[in-house]
């Protein structure tokens, strides 16, 4: 591709996204629209699985001389054998268990946030690098309340707290799908015209106060446990990709809970570094979520690309390592992920010459494992991990932002 084919795609592909509106030109808000855009989504998934399906049927039992039923534990590794029955598996699976989240979860969200007026769909982000439209997306944007009184008063009225990005699910759209997403929707906050416009001509009046102490050309961004591994990933993106962010954005802050960065070590290597094993993810579940996001990529044959630092961004060069923003590395003691956390910390400062309290902060929280500050009826250790874990974020984001 030219240069000048470059610059014309990629200013192509900065455009803003598409607010959906209502009758009345207004963005769609509310707990009916909400239902009627999750209802909308849940039948998309309905008829793209049985597309699957029709694919499966005729397919044969074997692909590349590989059994249906060959156990993973022959390759003696936390590989998986690929063929169209793991396939079928690992689809009907993740299916289900998103059902299942969403049948626990939607209700209680939608009930307790029904007023929120900051649930937006974005429904044209442009395409990726290889001119792939990127799926429409709904955000939920917070104006955060604490701390804010005294600066500006009567910022947020009652039902305008809430804040959740959701992005794109595998098995039904594995890497990189939910990368890319989350790489136009950065571009989208850091475009002139993109958040900071939107809160201007279709934020309710409180968002108005909040625009003079935003600068998006400076974002952080945190993430835990499958949203770490984005954000990291996100990370070295931003580097790479022929897409840059506009407006001379960039990015000064990284924060990272209990984060999966090197999806090519084996579980069981893992676990070995796990003082109480009985806190852990199973192994079966984790490697649902890992066929279901990588695809056939998680066989013996592609194991090198498991290496891949979109994929495994705690593996990335230590060049890139250098360029990243200060980072926030948070891992929990009884958690299969906590050695790889530890040791993306230990390249951090020993290969990028990060400075602990500086640039660098990191602590690995003893007697508690895998999303221990998110967990209901959380115990008095939890509670206070978990202040201590978003203390210390907001101690390395406040200066930078």
């Amino acid at each position: 591709m030219s240069t000048a084919n470059q610059e014309g795609h990629q200013i192509a592909d900065v455009k803003t996204p598409v607010v959906s509106l209502d009758k009345h030109g207004n963005a769609k808000t509310g707990l009916k629209q909400e239902l009627a855009h999750y209802k909308h989504q849940q039948d998309e998934s309905k008829a793209e699985t049985r597309n699957q399906q029709d694919v499966y049927e005729g397919r044969q039992d074997t692909v590349e001389g590989t059994s249906a039923k060959g156990d993973p534990e022959e390759y003696n590794s936390d590989l998986s054998p690929w063929n169209w029955w793991n396939n079928a598996r690992i689809l009907a699976a993740g299916t289900a268990l998103r059902n299942l989240a969403d049948a626990v979860s939607v209700p209680y969200h939608y009930r307790r946030y029904s007023n929120d007026r900051y649930s937006v769909y974005l429904t044209d982000l442009g395409n990726d690098e290889a001119g792939t439209p990127i799926p429409s997306l709904r955000i939920l944007i917070y104006l955060p309340t604490k701390g804010r009184a005294e600066a500006v008063s009567g910022t947020v009225d009652d039902g305008e707290q809430m804040g959740k990005a959701d992005y794109i699910k595998a098995p039904h759209h594995p890497f990189p799908a939910a990368l890319n997403q989350s790489h136009a929707l950065l571009r989208w906050v850091a475009d002139p015209s993109g958040l900071m416009n939107f809160l201007e001509t279709q934020g309710p009046p409180s968002a108005k106060t909040f625009i003079p102490m935003v600068d998006s050309t400076k974002i952080a961004l945190s993430g835990g446990s499958s949203g770490g591994n984005l954000a990291a990933a996100l990370v070295v993106k931003a580097l790479h990709s022929e897409l840059p962010l506009p407006n001379n954005a960039r990015l000064v802050g990284l924060a990272l809970l209990y984060a999966m960065l090197d999806i090519s070590m084996p579980y069981q290597e893992k676990l070995s570094y796990v003082p109480d094993k009985s806190k852990v993810l199973p192994r079966w579940l984790t490697r649902l979520f890992l066929d279901g996001y990588l695809s056939d990529l998680r066989t013996p044959e592609k194991a090198h690309k498991l290496k891949d630092p979109y994929i495994s961004p705690g593996l990335c060069s230590t060049e890139d390592l250098k360029r990243f923003p200060k980072t926030v590395v948070i891992t929990a003691e009884n958690d299969y992920l906590c050695r790889e956390g530890e040791v993306f910390a230990d390249r951090l400062e020993q290969q990028a010459g990060f400075k602990v309290g500086e640039t660098l902060f990191r602590h690995t929280f003893k007697g508690v494992g895998h999303g221990f500050d998110i967990t209901p009826n959380a115990s008095k250790e939890m509670e206070e991990a978990r202040d201590a874990a978003w203390g210390m974020i907001a101690e390395a984001f406040d200066p930078e932002l």
